[in-house]
């Protein structure tokens, strides 16, 4: 269930065009209530849990009329969507 909560918000950021980070992610889940998975976004490795799954979903759009790319590594790993 939250790796659905994740695609979901990971679309909302596509349609607003927003970059976003891990972090930036999580707020969104927490706003978005997630319910079930509320505890799930204070486990400390939650970041960590959002970024791994990001790159699985950059993998699964690859090649797809939109992709996810990372726009910065430093401070904070950013990406964005784009058409391809």
């Amino acid at each position: 269930m939250l790796e659905q909560s994740v695609r979901d918000v990971l679309q909302d950021f596509d349609q607003s065009g927003t970059a976003f980070t891990a972090s930036m992610l999580v707020s969104a889940l927490r706003e978005s209530g997630t319910g079930a998975d509320e505890r799930l976004l204070d486990e400390p490795d939650i970041e960590a849990f959002v970024t791994d799954f990001v790159t699985r979903r950059r993998d699964e759009l690859d090649g797809g009329p939109r992709q996810i790319v990372g726009l910065e590594i430093e401070p904070e790993q950013k990406w964005g969507f784009k058409d391809a």
